[in-house]
């Protein structure tokens, strides 16, 4: 299995890095209460969702987005079905390895979720993984042509490598399963 040129993990961790005074405030204040007040405005919408969801297996709310809905999840599962696994494919059972012949396994289930993940985070932020800042806040400019050239440089680093995580999730697709 190749080694991907990326390490995952740094550019999730690009993502984590730390927010301003503005960001913690906004974080701490505005988003629960805009948690509340959609909460309570919704709230037949959510039980009828979830009503859907029982029936059918999904909601309308989650075809909106459905890539997004997807990424919310997916990686979670995948590293259940790596940690409660009781087999591997043929192809990735190491005979040599004691205790643990599905190591390679789990390797790719967690490269997959990896991927997944970044994808995630792009979506949610793509400003602060791009890492910009300009006077302590997060920058971003589109009629910047270098920020732009940054932006389309840090976008192909994230579809290579969600690319990659894909190629490994449509391989293995028929062995998800535990």
């Amino acid at each position: 299995m190749n080694e991907p040129d990326l390490n995952l993990n740094q550019l999730l961790d690009w993502l984590d890095k730390e927010k301003t005074k503005w960001d913690k405030f906004m974080y701490g204040l505005w988003w629960p209460y805009r948690f509340w007040f959609n909460h309570v405005r919704y709230f037949h919408k959510e039980v009828k969702w979830f009503f859907q969801r029982g029936w059918r297996g999904y909601a309308d709310c989650d075809v909106w987005d459905l890539d997004g809905y997807l990424v919310s999840w997916l990686p979670k599962a995948l590293r259940q079905l790596s940690k409660y696994s009781n087999g591997c494919p043929d192809a990735l059972y190491d005979q040599q390895a004691k205790d643990n012949q599905c190591y390679k396994w789990k390797e790719v289930l967690e490269k997959i979720a990896l991927g997944f993940e970044l994808q995630k985070k792009w979506d949610e932020d793509y400003v602060a993984l791009v890492g910009d800042t300009k006077n302590g806040k997060e920058y971003y400019n589109f009629k910047d042509p270098e920020w732009v050239a940054k932006f389309n440089a840090k976008q192909t680093e994230v579809e290579k490598a969600f690319n990659e995580s894909m190629e490994l999730f449509v391989k293995y697709f028929h062995n998800l399963w535990d």
